[in-house]
């Protein structure tokens, strides 16, 4: 018996092995990889991947497409194609984890190879041997790391496979992992080369099988029922909520739910219809819509927050259900129709769809920001570096509210993504969109004046407000250089332009840079939205300059676009007038004066005491040391910081050992915005300004900073002499964080640990992929 059971065990452990050493190709989706209870278990691993790891491997942009936050994605492993690629000429194939493949090995059908799998001949795995190399070739601690390290968004990545691993490591040997960042911890190493050295085990997560809180629960089977306005509401819904994190006010604060489309009903398996755009056609007769769990670590960068409570249905039930109109048939999906959402749904109330959209603006606006397009130049080089955003308030909006107008102008409404991401037709785009968005300004201004009972002005009133409530009725947004913030209120100092939007502005910015735009699409794709963009920025301006006297208009938008031509600037202005009594020389910031103080905003503006001060602090005060060393810093402007980061987190140790952390953004000035390639030729340093903005508000922070109160003074000096790189490296060396400092974890921890507290719901991962080196 004794032998038997000997036999039994060695056989056991046989297996084991076995198991163990076969390729990530063997795993499916839904069968775990066995491992030994001795093993590192990937719960363990997890917190050290998600601190030292996903923080360049998190996104569509990370490296090799190494995606690191899901242990799917670890088994996945790397490819050589690039998500990114703004000269293909065909659209490539989508890789979007989760979506475009069920199973590791359809995954290696799509080309993409295993980073974890030991090799026949004894060989470690590429992730274990990256570790090794790290351990072997440290890099610098002090000082800039050299030029052997290509750093940038546009660097060539290089990708090894197993068999190219010992030609890597002879031309790179200082490319280990975590790639120009610090060695990482000994024990932590130590962990990850252990889980590493046994083929990194873990479980594929299953997305489809989860158990649904009450509120979710409810949520799901309200958008399935069979009615043809539930249907249509449901499918509203889903192409504007299909990127979302929904969370539900009875779940804890970290769980998450994505919408997706299902061949099946809820109480029975979900079988996910995957397809590019959510407005594909299915290839289904009926559509279910479904919840499916978020099990991946949380990225800052594509973390988008929709809040549902028990309420919100009632909110739905009001725009959609209520309202007497029929639908005596349900949409399809014809590529051409199904892009143009004033099409799809024009059977719907305008103004239902406006309430939908305004309810969380903030989360619409964020979706060209922090949806798939992890780089943002298409959607974010055609706008300024910092602006405001305001809405037309749906009660009293005319055209927000004409649903039989909205429908009657779908045709020049529509959207060059109709035209499929195959096509270059830049000059279509150029002519055509240009042709049909005047069409539309004019039978809308038509419109306005036919309304000759109300002589329509703009006004105060005409300024959505949040009902009283909703904070998301005053937005700033941030770009910097490929990346952007979007925050509820005003930030900073009154801005160079501001939009003021509507209904259809507002839904077409959400379905040409959201709905349908594909990141996988080809260059034509890209240029023609990047072009049509051109025409929905100036028309969101041009809505703000409606609200000034109409002489100081024009002047107002030729200084918006100094070293254009005429034919640049697309649209005409609007002859709309406006209601407002002006009493200075500087309209625009005497509307803004106005706003901050108007009773009718006062609850959904947020106060700015560091970029807006009202009056200086006095010295008696225990703020008034930082808070006046913030205003000064707020107050920099011009060539002389030109040579700062785009954004940065800066962490403030006071006397008594309290810390306050701020971002601060660097708003580069630029003589316009219009033109494709405009950073070189079009900027404006004399125009750059700073905001300071509390807490930790960019995915992608360029530089962290770490100052100590009794250092203000020394700081502001040094940041407020910054024009080069040269500079920014003496105000680096004194009181950055460097890619080299052994600090560099412990800060970059404490970061997150303050996030965490502050935002229990909408903190994620920040990603360092565009971190300096200076």
């Amino acid at each position: 018996m004794d032998m038997f059971n000997a036999y039994i065990i060695r056989l056991a452990i046989a297996l084991i092995a076995a198991v163990l050493a076969l390729p990530a190709s063997a795993q499916t989706s839904t069968a775990p990889v066995q491992i030994q209870s001795d093993l590192p278990d990937y719960d363990v691993v997890k917190p050290i991947l998600e601190k030292r790891c996903i923080v360049c491997h998190g996104c569509y942009d990370a490296p090799c497409q190494l995606k690191l936050s899901s242990y799917t994605g670890t088994a996945r492993g790397g490819s050589k194609e690039k998500v990114y690629d703004g000269e293909r000429i065909t659209a490539a194939q989508p890789s979007r984890l989760f979506m475009d493949a069920q199973t590791i090995q359809e995954w290696r059908e799509k080309g993409f190879y295993s980073l974890i799998t030991q090799q026949q001949d004894g060989e470690p795995s590429v992730l274990y041997r990256m570790l090794q190399l790290k351990d072997e070739h440290p890099q610098p601690v002090t000082g800039r790391l050299p030029s052997s390290y290509t750093l940038g968004l546009n660097r060539e990545d290089v990708c090894p496979k197993a068999d190219e691993f010992d030609d890597f490591a002879l031309n790179h040997p200082n490319w280990g992992m975590p790639y120009a960042m610090p060695n990482l911890p000994r024990d932590e190493y130590l962990t990850l080369l252990n889980w590493a050295k046994y083929g990194a085990p873990g479980t594929l997560e299953d997305l489809d099988s989860v158990e649904l809180s009450e509120q979710a629960s409810f949520y799901e089977k309200y958008l399935n029922i069979d009615t043809f306005k539930h249907r249509l509401m449901a499918r509203y819904i889903y192409e504007h909520l299909f990127l979302a994190h929904l969370h539900f006010a009875d779940n804890s604060p970290r769980t998450f739910y994505q919408l997706v489309r299902s061949k099946t009903p809820p109480g029975v398996p979900i079988e996910v219809i995957h397809t590019t755009r959510p407005y594909d056609n299915p290839g289904v007769d009926r559509v279910y819509y479904r919840l499916r769990a978020v099990k991946s670590s949380i990225v800052d960068k594509d973390h988008l927050v929709y809040h549902v409570d028990g309420d919100t249905y009632k909110k739905y039930q009001a725009w959609f259900i209520f309202p007497d109109y029929q639908i005596k048939k349900l949409p399809g999906y014809d590529p051409k129709t199904s892009a143009n959402p004033f099409k799809t749904f024009a059977d719907m109330p305008a103004d239902g769809r406006y309430r939908f959209l305004l309810d969380q603006a903030q989360f619409i606006i964020e979706g060209f920001i922090k949806g798939p397009v992890c780089r943002g130049q298409v959607a974010l080089n055609v706008i300024e570096e910092q602006f405001w955003v305001m809405f037309f308030d749906p009660d009293v909006d005319v055209v927000s509210n004409d649903t039989e107008f909205l429908a009657q102008q779908a045709g020049n409404l529509a959207l060059p993504s109709a035209e499929g991401v195959e096509t270059f037709r830049m000059l279509a785009t150029a002519t055509t969109y240009q042709n049909k968005q005047r069409l539309y300004l004019d039978a809308k201004q038509k419109l306005l004046h036919s309304k000759k009972e109300r002589k329509i002005k703009h006004g105060f009133n005409m300024i959505w407000d949040g009902d009283g409530h909703n904070r998301n009725a005053l937005l700033t947004v941030f770009r910097n250089q490929d990346s952007a913030t979007v925050l509820k209120g005003f930030h900073g100092k009154v801005p160079k332009t501001a939009w003021v939007i509507d209904y259809p502005l507002l839904e077409r910015i959400q379905y040409l840079l959201v709905s349908g735009f594909d990141v996988y699409g080809n260059v034509g794709h890209q240029l023609n939205t990047r072009l049509y963009m051109d025409f929905l920025r100036m028309e969101g301006e041009n809505n703000f300059l409606s609200f000034l006297p109409e002489d100081t208009r024009e002047k107002l938008r030729n200084y918006w676009y100094r070293k254009t031509s005429e034919e640049s600037i697309k649209t005409d202005l609007t002859p709309t007038k406006t209601g407002i009594d002006y009493v200075t020389k500087h309209p625009k910031q005497e509307f803004f004066d106005r706003v901050v103080q108007l009773e009718q905003f006062r609850d959904v503006l947020n106060s700015d005491p560091i970029n807006r001060p009202k009056m200086p602090f006095k010295d008696g005060d225990p703020d008034a040391r930082i808070q006046n060393f913030l205003q000064q810093l707020a107050d920099l402007k011009g060539e002389k910081i030109e040579g700062w980061p785009e954004v940065s987190f800066l962490r403030v140790t006071r006397y008594n050992g309290d810390e306050s952390w701020y971002t601060l953004f660097l708003n580069r000035g630029y003589y316009n915005v219009s033109s494709l390639l405009f950073d070189k030729y079009n900027r404006a340093p004399k125009e750059n300004s700073v905001t300071v903005v509390e807490g930790l508000q960019t995915s992608y922070p360029g530089m962290f900073f770490d100052l100590g109160e009794q250092d203000v003074n020394v700081f502001l000096a040094l940041a407020s002499r910054v024009k080069d790189k040269s500079q920014l490296q003496r105000w680096v060396k004194a009181y950055g964080v460097r890619r080299t400092a052994p600090a560099f974890w412990d800060f970059s921890d404490d970061l997150l640990f303050y996030q965490q507290k502050a935002e229990p719901v909408t903190w994620g991962i920040f990603d360092l992929n565009r971190y300096l080196n200076d």
